[in-house]
């Protein structure tokens, strides 16, 4: 018989010395490849589907492999850091930002909440299974002799057993303190950055962020979305800043105008002269057709 380091059991790594990190490795290498396999249907940011259905489509096909067997293996630092980073950078590529846009933006944009959190989930949801199962399993005697064994100052674990109602009640309740705290957690680090001054908050996670949904699905529309997202998150490089910045002389200028330099206040403004001037050429070529 050879000896081995590492086996899988059910999917999930088992090691000698460190199956979180292992397990961590796994699930990562196997949502790369499911992500791979999903290019060829658009998902793979700028010039591909709306960052909504693209969002969609990460949340359902691969955040169960990412996140496959953590709430069995309880992940430690380095491995939770290890997929952190790649649950990011992630999500920034299917956003089209830079690597270096601050993380709250990520998650308001998307909507999604951090990996901790989803983490978090998964153990909650299995807990409240075990709990609401059937007294006779040995799932159901392990838990209730940890409850009671544990040591509680501020209220009692039997008591907390005979709360548990149903499975959905249960899911439901922590799953919305979950989402709230994280929430509230995500717009107060928000604060702390200056590049997303100009991103609104949005009220729950969960959903896309109005400033990455669409409603139709027009390759042009879908094109404009990456400036604009990059623009509220402090991403997008106007020319003043190339010309602040960089050794070379460059021209601050508005390359489009060529009447002032390129800020962000600049670029309304200048929205909305071209747009008079825009319609007042339509109405005078109407008038003398």
């Amino acid at each position: 018989m050879p000896t081995v380091d590492k086996t899988t059991h059910i999917g999930i790594q088992r090691s000698n010395c460190n199956t979180q990190l292992v397990t961590a490795e796994e699930n990562i290498k196997k949502a790369r490849r499911a992500l791979d396999s999903l290019i060829a249907s658009g998902l793979h940011g700028e010039n591909g589907i709306d960052p909504s259905s693209s969002i969609s489509t990460f949340r359902t096909y691969v955040m169960p492999i990412l996140l496959y067997g953590l709430d069995v293996v309880m992940t430690n630092s380095k491995s939770l850091k290890m997929l952190q980073a790649f649950y990011k950078k992630m999500i920034k590529q299917i956003l089209s930002l830079p690597i270096s846009t601050a993380d709250p933006a990520i998650y308001l944009l998307s909507g999604l909440l951090p990996i901790n959190a989803e983490i978090d989930i998964k153990i909650i949801t299995l807990l409240g299974n075990i709990l609401c199962s059937d007294k006779s399993t040995v799932e159901w005697k392990i838990a209730n002799r940890q409850l009671k064994i544990k040591s509680c100052k501020s209220n009692n674990p039997v008591e907390f057993l005979d709360t548990i109602t149903t499975k959905e009640t249960w899911e439901k309740s922590m799953v919305n303190k979950i989402k709230i705290y994280w929430h509230r957690k995500i717009l107060d680090e928000k604060e702390h950055f200056n590049s997303l001054q100009y991103l609104s908050p949005i009220d729950s996670l969960g959903h896309c962020h109005p400033l990455a949904s669409i409603s139709a699905s027009d390759p042009k529309i879908v094109q404009k979305l990456p400036p604009r997202v990059k623009i509220s998150t402090g991403g997008y490089i106007l020319q003043s800043q190339r010309a602040k910045y960089n050794y070379n002389a460059v021209d601050p200028t508005c390359q489009l105008c060529k009447n002032g330099e390129e800020t962000l206040s600049h670029i309304p403004a200048y929205m909305c002269n071209f747009r008079c001037c825009k319609i007042t050429h339509i109405r005078k070529n109407s008038d003398n057709g």
